[in-house]
C-alpha cells in the first residue's frame, strides 16, 4: 500500500515480486499514484493557461515535479547536466530536493517564484521531457508510458477528484486500458477529495480490500 510516490512504487511491486521468492505477492493498494510525471507537468501547464488566477500554484507544481525527476536522475547519473532541462533559478533550488520534504520544497519554490514573478522565474524548460537522458528515465519508470504495462494481481486505485498534485483525469486515463483488458483493477474516484484527504476518506475501503486478499 502506498500514497503518491508510494502509490507509484506499489504499482511496480508486482513486476519485481519474483526477486523475493520467499514472499507471496497478493496485490496492491495505490492512493493517488503518480503514473506519468510528464503528463502531469503538461496538464498543469494547460490548467495554468485556463485559470490565470491559480497559475502560480500550477507552475509551482510543474517545477516541483521536474525538480523531483531531476534529483532522481542525478542519483543514477551524477554527471547529468541540469542546464539541459532547467534554468538557473530552479537549479539554485535543487539542493532542497535532496535535503527537505515535499511541503518545504514547495514552499521554497513558491517563495522563489513570487520573488521574481512567473514570467521572470527561470524554471524548467519546455523541452525538459524530450532531452534524451530524461526521456529514457521517464520511459523506464512511469507505468503509464511503459509499453505493455499490466497488472495481474488484485489492485485497488483510490483517487481524489480535487487532487492538485495527481490530477484525477490522468489516473482515470491510466486505469481505463487496464480495465478494458479485464485486469483485476478496481478504480474508485472520491468526489472532492484532494491529495491528502483521500487517505482518511478511502482508508476504510483500502482496509476492507486488504482484509479480503490477505485473509
Amino acid at each position: 500500500m502506498g500514497h503518491s510516490d508510494g502509490g507509484h512504487g506499489v504499482l511496480y511491486a508486482e513486476a519485481y515480486a519474483a526477486e523475493a521468492p520467499e514472499l507471496a505477492f497478493v496485490g496492491a493498494v495505490a492512493f493517488a499514484p503518480f503514473t506519468s510525471v510528464a503528463a502531469i507537468v503538461a496538464f498543469n501547464g494547460e490548467q495554468a493557461t485556463r485559470d490565470p488566477a491559480q497559475a502560480m500554484d500550477y507552475v509551482v507544481q510543474q517545477n516541483f515535479n521536474v525538480g523531483l525527476l531531476a534529483a532522481g536522475l542525478r542519483v543514477r547519473d551524477s554527471a547529468f547536466d541540469l542546464s539541459t532541462i532547467m534554468g538557473t533559478d530552479l537549479q539554485r533550488l535543487m539542493p532542497s530536493f535532496t535535503t527537505k520534504g515535499s511541503v518545504k520544497i514547495v514552499a521554497d519554490l513558491t517563495q522563489a517564484i513570487q520573488a521574481k514573478t512567473l514570467a521572470a522565474f527561470s524554471g524548467f524548460k519546455p523541452e525538459w521531457a524530450t532531452v534524451p537522458a530524461m526521456q529514457a528515465f521517464l520511459a523506464a519508470n512511469d507505468p503509464a508510458v511503459l509499453p505493455g504495462f499490466t497488472l495481474r494481481q488484485p489492485t485497488l486505485v483510490l483517487q481524489g477528484t480535487a487532487d492538485a498534485s495527481v490530477p484525477e483525469p490522468l489516473t482515470a486515463a491510466f486505469t481505463a486500458p487496464l480495465l478494458a483488458a479485464e485486469a483485476p483493477v478496481i478504480y474508485h474516484p472520491y468526489a472532492g477529495a484532494d491529495h491528502f484527504t483521500i487517505l482518511p476518506q478511502a482508508l476504510p475501503e483500502a482496509l476492507a480490500f486488504m482484509a479480503e486478499h490477505l485473509g
